[in-house]
């Protein structure tokens, strides 16, 4: 693939097929990389297209990796469509893992505090201003 048109990488969860982006892939930045890499393994690791669950592996994979929180909200945030409400959806729920990952980890109390907040709310918002 190597087209603008297309995504960054996509997966077939049947077969465990993996297909990569050239248009993208060689400007993105190496924790990015390994970000998508993760939540398209995701994909097929639970046979899901439910990006939420990919982007959930994902998170866990490039926390444990020991990347920078804030890049992992970048990843996606800087490479998905900010006009689709999913999108946005995705980025912030993210941010919220990235905050929730930082208080329990590196006992960030102050920013998950001021931050955070649930998927539930996410929702709401993004309801809010699109319907």
């Amino acid at each position: 693939m190597n087209s603008k048109s297309e995504g960054i990488a996509k997966s077939k969860a049947s077969t465990g097929e993996l297909v990569i982006n050239m248009h993208y892939w060689s400007k993105l930045k190496e924790e990015h990389k390994f970000y998508v890499l993760a939540h398209e393994e995701g994909h097929i690791k639970f046979n899901t297209r439910d990006e939420i669950e990919a982007d959930e592996w994902a998170s866990k994979k490039y926390f444990n990796a020991g990347f920078k929180i804030s890049e992992s909200v970048k990843a996606l945030s800087q490479h998905l469509d900010r006009n689709n409400p999913v999108h946005i959806a995705r980025a912030w729920l993210q941010y919220n893992r990235a905050l929730q990952y930082d208080w329990e980890h590196n006992q960030n109390k102050k920013a998950f505090r001021k931050n955070y907040e649930t998927a539930t709310t996410i929702k709401n918002k993004i309801l809010n201003k699109f319907l």
